[in-house]
Formats: C-alpha cells, sequence, structure tokens
C-alpha cells in the first residue's frame, strides 16, 4: 500500500519572484524675505517620483527525483502562472507665495504643474492652484476690548483646484492577454480598448470657515463651509455588449457638487499635571448634487437613474 502511494504520488514545484522598487525626489528652495510690516515665505520646489513592480510565477511537475525540483528545466510540464511588469513615473513643479503682515493679515498663492504616465501623448501634464486669504481679527486692538473672553478669532478662505491620476498604469493603452496554443502558436485575446484622449480628473474646492478660540484656547470651536465640484471624472464607460467588452477608460461629461457645513467643537475639561480630560464634537451636513451631465441622453445606463439637478 505505501509503495503504491509513492508510485502515485506527483512531485509538483511552485517559483515565484516579484520586487516593487520606488525611488522620489523633491528637492525644495525656501525664501523668507521681510517687506515693510510683513514676511514673506517663498518656496519653490519639484517633485520626480518613479515607481517599478514586476513578478514572475512558474511552476512544473514531473520530476524524476526530488534532487532535481530545484531545477525547473527538469521537470516534464513547466507552466508560467504570472508574467507582470509596470512602471509610474509622476513628476511636477509647484511654488509658494505667503505674505503674513503684522502676523494678522495672510495671503497665499499656490501654483503647481503636474505630469503623469498614466495619460497619454499631449495629455500628461495640468496646471493646478489655489489662494487663499486669512485674518486673525482677535489680535485687532478693537476686538479685544469689546471680545475679552476671545483668545483666538480667525477668518479665512481659500478656492484652488487639484487633479487625480489614480486610474492604474497604461489605461490609455491597448491591452491583450494570452489565449493559449493555437496551431502551435500562441494567441492573443484583447481585454482593453485603447484611449489615449482622457486627461486629469479636476476638482474644484472653495471653502469659507471661522476659528474661535476661548479661555485661553481651552475651547475651540471651528465652522467651516465648502463647496467642491469635481469634472472629468476618471471612470470606465460602458459599452455595448456587441463590442465584445464591457467599457472604456474616459472623462465623465458629468460635473457633481458637494456642499457642506462641518463644525468641530474640541473642549480641554481638565487640565493638571497628571491628570488631563478633552471632549470633542463635529457635526457634518452634506449634500450632493448633479449640476451638469451633457447629451445624457446619449448614456442609455445613465438617463434613467440621474436626473440633473
Amino acid at each position: 500500500m505505501i509503495l503504491s502511494l509513492r508510485l502515485l504520488f506527483k512531485m509538483y514545484l511552485l517559483f515565484s519572484n516579484s520586487s516593487f522598487r520606488n525611488w522620489i525626489a523633491e528637492p525644495q528652495i525656501n525664501w523668507k524675505p521681510k517687506l515693510g510690516k510683513g514676511v514673506f515665505d517663498v518656496l519653490v520646489g519639484t517633485t520626480f517620483l518613479d515607481q517599478r513592480n514586476e513578478g514572475l510565477a512558474q511552476s512544473a511537475s514531473g520530476f524524476s527525483s526530488e534532487g532535481l525540483m530545484k531545477n525547473l528545466a527538469a521537470g516534464t510540464t513547466r507552466t508560467t502562472a504570472t508574467n507582470y511588469y509596470s512602471q509610474y513615473r509622476y513628476n511636477a513643479i509647484f511654488g509658494r507665495i505667503n505674505y503674513n503682515l503684522n502676523r494678522k493679515y495672510i495671503i497665499n498663492i499656490t501654483g503647481r504643474r503636474d505630469g503623469s504616465s498614466r495619460f497619454g501623448p499631449g495629455k500628461q501634464f495640468a496646471n493646478f492652484g489655489a489662494a487663499g486669504l486669512g485674518w486673525i481679527f482677535s489680535k485687532e486692538n478693537f476686538i479685544q476690548k469689546a471680545l475679552p473672553f476671545l483668545s483666538f478669532g480667525k477668518l479665512r478662505a481659500s478656492y484652488g483646484t487639484s487633479g487625480n491620476d489614480q486610474i492604474g498604469d497604461y489605461q490609455y493603452l491597448d491591452a491583450y492577454t494570452s489565449s493559449g496554443i493555437y496551431q502551435g502558436g500562441v494567441g492573443l485575446t484583447p481585454v482593453r480598448l485603447s484611449n489615449p484622449d482622457f486627461a486629469w480628473e479636476i476638482n474644484k474646492k472653495l471653502e469659507a470657515a471661522i476659528d474661535l478660540g476661548f479661555m485661553q484656547d481651552r475651547i475651540l470651536l471651528a465652522v467651516s463651509w465648502y463647496r467642491n465640484r469635481s469634472s472629468n471624472q476618471l471612470v470606465g464607460f460602458p459599452l455595448a455588449p456587441t463590442t465584445g467588452f464591457a467599457s472604456i477608460q474616459g472623462n465623465f461629461p458629468a460635473t457633481i457638487q458637494n456642499t457642506g457645513v462641518e463644525v468641530e467643537l474640541e473642549a480641554a475639561i481638565i487640565q493638571r499635571k497628571d491628570l488631563s480630560w478633552t471632549a470633542s464634537f463635529n457635526l457634518s451636513i452634506p449634500r450632493n448634487k448633479l449640476i451638469a451631465f451633457p447629451d445624457i441622453e446619449t448614456f442609455p445606463v445613465y438617463v434613467n437613474q440621474y436626473v440633473v439637478g
């Protein structure tokens, strides 16, 4: 019985190797000159990022001896289970100018140009920026006299744009996979359609807020209002089954708006050398709205699901 089990036993070897390599360099130059009663904070920098991910898995069976199992070529049957390689490159140049006058009035302007290898030629780079204003009104003499219980008060507002390229690598290219052996050769099956025209997803954010501190900042209150608008979303457009594909990557023509109010309250109830107790409370009231969808009637999947407004 034992002999028959050994004869039926099939020696099997699985070999796999994978690696992920990543490097990033971000040199910056910072300059803080004074101008009158204010101080500039100027920052210029750039970013270089490179990521590579590769792997190989192979299996073999039918070895005549256990001593040969470390040699894949010694197996009578060999199979490549998986073999992949991907590379992602990202580059950006950015700058920021901040001016603080009398430690009360703040102006901030930022700008950047981002490039990603996840988009096709001519679509890889995009420009983004932001601007913000701040006023620490608690440092005004008339506020200190009128509201002596207020230890900190700040009004702030900002508007800016940002981008998104989180869609995976090579999405703008045709993709194929091996479909097995056909007439002595390896066949190929298409698994993704190319679309070199899609570009960065764009997000636009407008925000206004007030920050307050009471009792030497033992009680902190922040109330903010925001409006986010997202357009050119990177999604898969559904295709008819007759095309042989479920979807194709592209920029969604819709514009989605998210507005809301957020409240944050934090209080240091007990502050002692050997004991502290802090309580916090937050409230968010969001609202989502579809404000634009050009030619929605040409999208059968969405025309019965969404209504503009």
